[in-house]
């Protein structure tokens, strides 16, 4: 019994400090930011709805419904540095990474026009 004592204090040791805290991120981007608009052909009356959702994990889900309809369904990573962030879309070849920053709830690209708004 005796011997049986140091060898559990060990293995709790050993699980004691293998144990690590998870860094929390509270970035003011993480949350649905979207982007509504209707379409400019004059003989549709179509609603396009762009929908990025932000986690606390630098990734994220990228929606465009048409009319409800889900369209397109794409995974993105993010990342932030000196207050503007860079999405990029692995998963859609034909998307160029958008850079934007973040402006009283809205979502702008560097060149001023807004990419979302906080929903």
């Amino acid at each position: 019994m005796k011997n049986l004592i140091p060898i559990i204090a060990i293995i709790g040791l050993v699980l004691v400090s293998s144990c690590s805290t998870i860094e929390e991120n509270n970035d003011p981007i993480i949350g649905i930011w979207v982007n509504a608009e209707k379409s400019q052909e004059a003989a549709k009356d179509d609603t396009i709805r762009n929908e990025w959702i932000f986690n606390d994990a630098y990734l994220g889900r990228y929606h465009q419904y048409n009319n409800e309809e889900i369209v397109v369904i794409s995974d993105f990573r993010w990342s932030s540095e000196d207050d503007i962030y860079t999405i990029t879309y692995p998963g859609l070849e034909d998307r160029s990474d958008d850079k934007v920053a973040l402006n009283n709830g809205q979502l702008i690209y560097v060149d001023g026009k807004v990419l979302a708004e906080r929903e």
